[in-house]
């Protein structure tokens, strides 16, 4: 009986062994026989292993004709190239926000790692009772007050008025001269007394607001600088508190012509900070490189977002 004869890779032996098939043993599905160690297995297996056993077929994807393997990179390549313009900058917009969705996570993170108690949520609705119900009625609902005469409101608010009183005192003084009907005697000098009072209330509202924002800015200007590159600026600060500060945070803003924002400092990044000191009661022109600025950029705002009191 004619042997026919040939080489396949034997999963018995590990190895290429020759094969052998007579001739007229089954000529549907002819068996090669390993001459090594005698196994068998139709032609197609010997063949191709992997049909007997897909899942251990590669998972990279093959051309059909050249067999090279394609990544997943190369697909998006192949997938991104076929868009039209339209579809490719929503795509790369939707990749930015994403990347930038991501860092903002990672700069909160950070922030609140260093600065806890700015994000701790107050808990004085689930913890305090309601403080308005223990809290003492106001001056003029008090029967101590309603049993005064008008002579006597007068004399409580004078005793405010010659001191040094902070708000919450004038305000009772103030509160003790409403009491005062315009049909009684002492109404005229109730009158004189409430000015004082109001000058005082004015004087304490004013150290408040120098006390929140001691810095005022009275001239901001700028001009290109690095040949048209940087945003130079010049700032005339004043200093209206008794104490130095410095530290002094900032944020600009540029427009083109057309009025449309075209860049600055500060805001998602971070605002710029002023590194020098305004000594009390003075004022200090300082020159500001804002680095790099958009070149349609033809307007600017200048604005201080913080501040600190600095040690003499």
């Amino acid at each position: 009986m004619a042997v026919e004869q040939t080489n396949f890779f034997c999963p018995v032996c590990q190895q290429g062994r020759l094969f052998q098939w007579r001739k007229g043993e089954n000529q549907i599905n002819p068996r090669f026989h390993c001459a090594e160690c005698g196994h068998s297995d139709e032609t197609k297996y010997l063949a191709n292993p992997n049909l007997r056993s897909p899942k251990a077929q590669p998972i990279t994807q093959q051309t059909a004709s050249t067999g090279e393997p394609i990544s997943p990179f190369s697909k998006f390549i192949d997938w991104f190239s076929g868009l039209n313009s339209s579809a490719k900058k929503l795509v790369v917009g939707s990749a930015v926000f994403v990347v930038l969705g991501g860092i903002g996570v990672i700069i909160q993170t950070v922030d609140q790692a260093r600065n806890p108690e700015n994000y701790r949520k107050s808990d004085s609705v689930e913890t305090v009772p309601n403080l308005a119900n223990l809290a003492p009625p106001p001056l003029a609902e008090t029967e101590s007050f309603k049993s005064l005469t008008s002579g006597q409101h007068l004399e409580e608010a004078k005793k405010v008025a010659k001191g040094s009183p902070n708000s919450a005192q004038i305000q009772a003084g103030l509160t003790h001269l409403e009491a005062i009907p315009s049909t009684a005697v002492e109404y005229k000098e109730a009158q004189m007394v409430t000015k004082q009072l109001q000058k005082l209330s004015d004087a304490e509202d004013a150290k408040r607001d120098i006390e929140q924002n001691p810095i005022k800015v009275l001239s901001a200007t700028w001009r290109r600088g690095a040949f048209g590159a940087a945003g130079i600026w010049s700032v005339t600060f004043q200093n209206r508190s008794d104490r130095p500060v410095g530290d002094i945070k900032y944020r600009t803003r540029y427009f083109s012509e057309t009025d449309n924002a075209v860049g600055g400092t500060g805001g998602f990044f971070g605002d710029g900070v002023i590194q020098k000191v305004i000594p009390p009661k003075q004022k200090r022109t300082i020159q500001l490189n804002d680095g790099f600025i958009d070149k349609e950029a033809a307007s600017g705002t200048f604005e201080v977002t913080g501040w600190r009191f600095v040690e003499e």
